[in-house]
């Protein structure tokens, strides 16, 4: 409507014509209104679009490595690969940032692509220094259900002749929709004469789990970490996990968890018959460089050897549940002062904390004797002393850098301390009377 909408006739017309196609689109035999605030948020999506394409072009986009590790074997089975996009002005960004965006478009397949020629390559340079390990790649159902997806696969992993058949797997969405199943299921099935293996990522987040599950030939289930990390305390999503992998076992499929973030997870884990883990708690996700040497300096926590019996009582989780409390107060803190400054940070009280109300308390009537528990205490004030150095740093502006590298340095001693209270505890049998 003139002259409220625009100044002049060209781009009156043309939000006249786009009102129009709105209003065919919602089914003729109507009228809309041209809306600039949802024009101007088309713009910025195709803005945004196009200069994600450029990051893909200019080689702004790095994949990182998470471990996978089997703990009953005791040893590195593999990674996944996970993009990042290495912003000139923004820095580091994480996938939720800018992933979303390309959902439907032809800028999904074009990251998927590159996904895949960078991690084959990754896997040909690590086969080439004789690291041999399975990767797998996140890719879209977007682009599995393309018409040329096997074709290129295949010209892919033709310029890669010397790697294995069965390292690499390939990650959908669960919760992702696909459209013809029969479909996916026979372009799975050309894969697996490919060698390249499928995984259903977030298992049971979805409506559709077990028609997937039934229709579609994937070998690996990926336990979905909403569920793990919340297992020690939620009895539903403990039953959920071992329902899984009841469910991958029965069907003759592997299974892998992600989301651990502690020892603790991997021995529930193990103890309900999931052997394949990823998460936090064994290693963030880190650059190529890096991940040779993490493989060769990675030492198992002694926690995943323990063969004695005992039960899952509520002493027994609320001691395991410590270590990821002291991990989310300390990732807490550093989101609040550095990533995340909008975020409230924890608060620099050690007696208030999560782990310093279980250690006044509960711990220390059933574990105050023991030598293991009363080396916490000295661990934990230090850290929270560290924290309140990171906590001042930030206020005056100075860099936190220094702060933040001391404060994960003195997390990962505080958690061997606990691992060997944890181990003693479960091996000894002194979970809920306390020590004789």
């Amino acid at each position: 409507l003139f002259p409220r909408d625009a100044n002049d006739a060209d781009t009156l017309l043309r939000h006249a014509d786009h009102a129009m196609y709105r209003a065919k689109q919602r089914g003729r035999n109507r009228y809309r209104f041209f809306d600039p605030l949802r024009d101007r948020r088309l713009h910025d999506r195709l803005s945004q679009l196009e200069r994600i394409g450029a990051a893909i072009d200019d080689g702004e986009l790095v994949l990182y490595y998470q471990p996978k590790v089997d703990m009953r074997l005791g040893n590195v089975i593999g990674a996944e690969g996970l993009v990042r996009w290495q912003h000139p002005q923004k820095g580091l960004l994480p996938p939720g940032v800018f992933i979303p965006l390309l959902a439907g478009t032809e800028y999904q397949q074009r990251l998927d692509w590159w996904v895949l020629q960078e991690g084959l390559n990754q896997l040909q340079t690590w086969h080439d220094h004789g690291l041999d390990l399975e990767l797998s790649l996140n890719i879209s159902a977007h682009s599995i259900q393309h018409n040329d997806f096997i074709h290129n696969l295949d010209e892919q992993l033709h310029v890669h002749p010397g790697l294995a058949t069965g390292v690499l797997s390939l990650e959908i969405l669960e919760s992702e929709a696909l459209g013809d199943l029969e479909a996916v299921a026979r372009v799975m099935q050309h894969c697996a004469k490919l060698g390249v293996r499928f995984a259903l990522d977030d298992f049971g987040t979805g409506y559709s789990s077990l028609t997937y599950f039934r229709r579609l030939p994937a070998q690996v289930l990926k336990i979905d970490q909403m569920f793990v990390r919340d297992m020690l305390r939620s009895p539903d999503d403990r039953n959920i996990v071992e329902g899984v992998v009841g469910l991958a076992h029965a069907f003759r499929r592997e299974v892998i968890a992600e989301g651990v973030e502690s020892a603790a997870h991997g021995l529930m884990l193990l103890r309900l018959g999931c052997d394949r883990a990823q998460g936090y708690g064994i290693a963030e996700p880190m650059p190529a460089a890096q991940f040779p040497d993490w493989v060769s300096r990675y030492r198992f926590p002694a926690l995943w050897r323990i063969t004695a019996d005992f039960e899952w009582s509520e002493p027994i989780l609320n001691l395991l549940a410590m270590e990821s409390e002291h991990r989310d107060w300390v990732a807490s803190l550093i989101q609040a002062l550095g990533s995340n400054p909008n975020k409230t940070p924890p608060t620099m009280e050690e007696k208030w904390c999560g782990f310093g109300r279980w250690y006044h308390a509960e711990g220390r009537r059933l574990y105050g004797t023991l030598p293991e528990f009363r080396r916490l205490e000295p661990l934990h004030h230090g850290i929270h002393d560290l924290g309140r150095t990171l906590t001042k740093a930030s206020a005056q502006g100075r860099s936190t850098e220094a702060a933040i590298a001391d404060i994960i340095a003195a997390r990962d001693g505080f958690i061997i301390a606990l691992h060997a209270l944890q181990e003693q505890v479960l091996s000894e049998g002194v979970a809920e009377t306390g020590p004789n």
